[in-house]
């Protein structure tokens, strides 16, 4: 089984935000263009996949600190991924 963290972010600093990912967590991003249905407020969605055991809360918890306190991080586990990282 190979079991990984898919984590969304959801934020107005989309290239500070996949940066960060890219560098520190050494994994590619998905980026999409998302509107806010409440707000209509225009944002980015920022989706990346990686094993179980390179993810570190604390990576995200740094996001929101110091790159987007108004940013919606979200992640789950995945099991079984078909996929090469």
């Amino acid at each position: 089984l190979n079991a990984c963290k898919y984590f969304v972010v959801i934020t107005t600093e989309r290239d500070k935000i996949s940066e960060y990912i890219i560098s520190r967590l050494h994994h590619g991003v998905t980026v999409g263009k998302v509107v806010g249905e409440y707000t209509k407020e225009e944002k980015t969605m920022i989706h990346t996949a990686v094993f179980s055991r390179e993810f570190r809360e604390e990576y995200l918890q740094k996001v929101r600190e110091n790159i987007d306190k108004r940013g919606k991080i979200v992640y789950n586990r995945l099991v079984n991924v078909k996929a090469i990282f």
